[in-house]
């Protein structure tokens, strides 16, 4: 009968060992995949930081297009550039500049200034003419100043 207990203990505490065992490791794991969760949330928020700096980055890059776009006189160019910010980001420069890039400009053109008796500009702002004292018409291109 002794014998028999001591079997019987003996699995039972090989038994208990194991479920002990078993129980660490599965602690173990717990904490090992709480782990991983924290670095990928981590990871996460690190990739969104990331996102809106290169977002707010884009657009002040944008911004100093559109502004050389107005200095230069391609407003068309400039709106187009303003078109494309995003709303939210939208400060007093981009409003600056779209203002800017919509007021009525003046142009240089090669005409002669003693020829010239009348100007007519298109309604959509891309074409003048001009007609001379001699009773020429020229066609011009108001973004470039040439002639057509």
């Amino acid at each position: 009968f002794a014998l028999l207990v001591t079997i019987s203990l003996a699995a039972s505490l090989t038994l208990w060992r194991q479920a002990i065992d078993q129980r660490n490791r599965a602690d173990l794991q717990a904490v090992q995949a709480r782990q991983a969760r924290q670095i990928a949330e981590q990871e996460r928020t690190r990739a969104e930081i990331q996102a809106e700096q290169l977002r707010r980055t884009t657009y002040l890059k944008t911004i100093a297009l559109a502004q050389n776009a107005c200095e230069q006189k391609y407003l068309r160019q400039a709106q187009h550039l303003l078109d494309g910010c995003p709303t939210d980001l939208r400060g007093w420069e981009w409003n600056y500049l779209h203002r800017l890039s919509r007021q009525p400009t003046l142009m240089d053109i090669a005409a002669d200034p003693q020829r010239v008796v009348a100007i007519a500009v298109s309604p959509d702002g891309r074409r003048a003419v001009t007609g001379g004292s001699d009773g020429e018409l020229k066609i011009w291109n108001t973004e470039t100043g040439a002639p057509l």
